[in-house]
């Protein structure tokens, strides 16, 4: 990984950084691109927010671009709700997930009940031969008026 630029932003307590990576196989994840950031920058892993991976049809060659804060109550300010939730590590998305899995569940449970009851209903509406017919009827009137 070489650093390409490294601009400071003091007004907003963070530094701007554009990198080049040179990688084999797939591209490399947000995660990995932080961890390697923050190791060639000696910041913290939590304080690194990457913005954005370029990549060039074909080549091995990645242009990242990244913000590095000086500590997390700005960082939470500054970038939005998405990006924050792009760049968390997966193991908080998934205790983030159980979460709230647990109350969508009671909430399953209510919505079966009421499709037992509407299921009758539709078989009632079903042996009704009075329906197709005042359709077509409905529709001549229609032809009629253009």
């Amino acid at each position: 990984m070489d650093i390409i630029e490294r601009k400071p932003a003091e007004l907003l307590n963070r530094e701007n950084i554009v990198a080049k990576v040179e990688f084999e196989g797939a591209t490399p994840s947000r995660a990995q691109l932080k961890n390697q950031l923050a190791t060639k920058l000696k910041a913290k892993e939590e304080l690194v927010v990457v913005n954005k991976v370029n990549t060039a049809f074909g080549k091995s060659l990645a242009v990242v671009k990244a913000h590095v804060y000086k500590n997390e109550a700005d960082m939470k300010k500054m970038e939005g709700k998405p990006a924050l939730k792009r760049n968390a590590k997966k193991e908080e998305k998934k205790e983030e997930k159980p979460a709230e899995a647990a109350p969508a569940a009671p909430a399953e449970e209510k919505k079966e009940e009421p499709k037992a009851e509407a299921k009758p209903e539709e078989k009632k509406e079903e042996p009704k031969a009075e329906s197709p017919a005042e359709k077509p009827a409905e529709a001549k009137p229609e032809e009629k008026k253009e």
